[in-house]
């Protein structure tokens, strides 16, 4: 037999582990959306404010809690965070809109 037809242990572990990681990631990253798709139906209720901008703060939350060694648990408190801060930007957006150019100066 020569060394092509040999399957070394390493190889095998190799693969198991590669395949073991992959199925873990996938798991994480279901895990994330059905939490996202959760918490903007939470927002939306609790805050009143268009899909549209929550959607992007928990995409930024998202983005951001990847960036860490634990997405999974920072996730949550990170989209919170965001969402609150996006509906009181939108919130500040309307009231300015509503005002007029002479509170758009004061603010």
């Amino acid at each position: 037999m020569n060394k092509i037809d040999q399957v070394r242990p390493e190889t095998t572990v190799t693969q198991a582990f590669k395949r073991f990681c992959e199925a873990r990631s996938r798991d994480l990253v279901e895990r994330i959306n059905q939490a996202k798709e959760a918490l903007l139906a939470d927002f939306s209720r609790l805050y009143g404010a268009p899909s549209r901008i929550l959607r992007l703060a928990l995409s930024e939350a998202e983005a951001l809690a990847w960036q860490t060694a634990y997405p999974h648990l920072v996730f949550p408190e990170l989209a919170a965070e965001k969402a609150r801060a996006a509906v009181e930007w939108e919130r500040r957006q309307q009231a300015l809109n509503r005002g007029g150019s002479s509170v758009a100066f004061a603010a």
